[in-house]
């Protein structure tokens, strides 16, 4: 990527993460998500939480999240078709 698209990218990142489990960091990213989403932001929630399931909690089918993966792959790791 560019220079200038990462710093894009960087100026609108929320990260939410905590060392202790249990805390609510999928219902507080989630939350932050629906309400940037809903004010005509285009979000993108990433679950790196190998404790949590983020598309549990938003009701994500599996055929779903593998037309994510298949669209992010088709697309060189490309945002653009996003």
């Amino acid at each position: 990527m560019e220079g200038a698209t990462i710093q894009r990218l960087r100026s609108k990142t929320v990260a939410v993460g905590s060392g202790k489990g249990g805390v609510g960091k999928s219902t507080t990213s989630v939350n932050i998500a629906i309400v940037a989403a809903k004010q005509g932001y285009r979000v993108a929630l990433i679950d790196l939480d190998p404790l949590s399931n983020i598309a549990t909690i938003l009701d994500v089918s599996s055929a779903g999240l593998r037309k994510v993966a298949n669209r992010v792959a088709s697309n060189s790791g490309t945002l653009s078709a996003f």
